[in-house]
């Protein structure tokens, strides 16, 4: 709900408004009215809970002065609503020097309203009382005879006993201003909205994120970094508070994005700096944070997702029925290499159970957990073999999927590969899968 108050300076104002807002059939808004006088900010202190304020004269300007953020909707004075003024003046006065004083010099000019009533007018534009209780004494002294203004000037008029004519905002200025404030709310509903939807956003991320402009102000953070720096707001506070200086100004000075490991109150972090461009401009810089220890814990539980696919081994020590001593004596040596957490070599002859005493060590090891990879060497080409074991990235060679493969060895990380018919593996690949074994990184095709 987007509430707007109208703050009016008479009576027969407010009766207006009220009678032109009651035709307007909107649920997303809610129109106040309020008698308002004055420019002290004690009278104008109760505006601040409202999205949008209708005001008119010299009070738009002490609220803009007191709270510049809030959205304001100006009730113009019209070349008709002055018009009428003028006539006015002639009327009761006749063809007098008339001072025609506004907060809001935008009326057509004073060469043309002389032209119309055919008397002699001087536009003034001010925009405070103090000001224009000393200017109305000095023009009164210069000869103006009539002053024709607001109600701020009525009251000074009032006071010394000089003649005064009130410019009455009419019909047209009251339906100008209403739509004008309709037209604000739909903006400022529009921009709420996004603003909460991008907040949803990033309070569902995982990892901490907050943007900090170019004078290193936080000017945007989700809930999982505040809670990270443990406070309850970040935005407005200097980023330096919180954050190395060091990192930022790679960013913000050298234009370079970032992606290091780093350790921050006393945790292993992710750290991602990325630039904020706004407009084709560099506006700042967009940090992320993560834990190391949470991107492990969802690195394993996509791989055990991946086990619930398939990538399971499926029998245990307990499956396989041994009745001779020296079975039995291998079975027992295996469960004692499963507690082992390195290389281990199966060798038989073809239709022995290789697989079955894998399996079975698998289960029996640490890696339990973890997923269980079996491929045949002997089935796949060399070409094939290479891009299946070790994975390629996009573009590799003709025919890559794009955004590129994960290998098996990936896909068996924190688990098992079993390389089954090894030694019908080609040489090539044999002395790539050595580098593996040995330094245990995989680097894709």
């Amino acid at each position: 709900m987007i509430e707007i108050l109208v703050i009016v300076p008479y009576q027969e104002l407010e009766e207006a408004y009220h009678k032109a807002i009651t035709r307007i059939k909107i649920k997303e808004v809610n129109f106040t009215t309020t008698y308002l006088f004055g420019t002290g900010t004690k009278a104008i202190e109760a505006v601040k809970k409202y999205d949008i304020v209708v005001v008119r004269g010299m009070t738009s300007f002490a609220i803009s002065k007191l709270y510049p953020d809030l959205h304001k909707v100006e009730i113009s004075i019209t070349s008709s609503d002055i018009l009428d003024a003028l006539l006015e003046v002639r009327e009761k006065f006749g063809n007098k020097k008339v001072a025609l004083i506004v907060s809001n010099s935008s009326i057509c000019s004073p060469a043309v309203i002389n032209k119309l009533t055919g008397m002699e007018i001087e536009l003034f534009t001010i925009y405070d009382e103090e000001t224009l209780e000393n200017k109305v004494d000095n023009l009164q002294e210069l000869g103006f005879e009539v002053f024709v203004g607001g109600l701020t000037l009525k009251k000074i008029c009032a006071n010394n006993g000089y003649n005064y004519v009130q410019i009455k905002t009419g019909v047209t200025a009251i339906d100008q201003s209403i739509r004008d404030a309709l037209v604000a709310a739909h903006i400022l509903d529009r921009e709420r909205t996004r603003s909460d939807l991008l907040k949803a956003l990033a309070d569902s991320a995982q990892n901490g994120l907050f943007v900090v402009n170019n004078y290193k102000t936080i000017i945007a953070a989700n809930q999982v970094s505040e809670n990270f720096f443990k406070v309850p707001s970040l935005i407005g506070k200097d980023a330096t508070q919180f954050y190395p200086d060091s990192l930022l100004n790679i960013t913000l000075n050298n234009g370079s994005d970032l992606e290091i490991v780093q350790t921050l109150y006393g945790q292993t972090m992710l750290v991602i700096q990325n630039r904020f461009i706004g407009n084709g401009e560099s506006r700042g810089v967009i940090v992320s944070l993560q834990k190391v220890s949470d991107i492990y814990a969802t690195e394993k539980k996509i791989r055990s997702k991946l086990a619930t696919k398939g990538l399971v081994a499926k029998c245990h020590f307990s499956d396989i029925v041994a009745e001779q001593f020296v079975m039995r004596q291998l079975i027992a040596k295996a469960l004692r290499y499963a507690q082992v957490d390195s290389n281990v070599l199966v060798t038989g002859e073809t239709g022995t159970g290789k697989e079955l005493i894998v399996q079975s060590m698998h289960n029996a090891s640490l890696r339990a957990n973890g997923p269980f990879v079996a491929v045949n060497c002997a089935a796949l080409s060399e070409q094939l073999l290479e891009s299946e074991l070790f994975g390629y990235t996009e573009g590799a060679f003709t025919g890559a999927s794009k955004g590129g493969k994960v290998g098996l060895f990936e896909l068996a990380h924190k688990g098992t590969i079993f390389l089954d018919e090894i030694g019908e593996m080609p040489i090539q690949v044999q002395a790539k899968l050595l580098r593996v074994l040995q330094e245990k990184e995989v680097r894709r095709v």
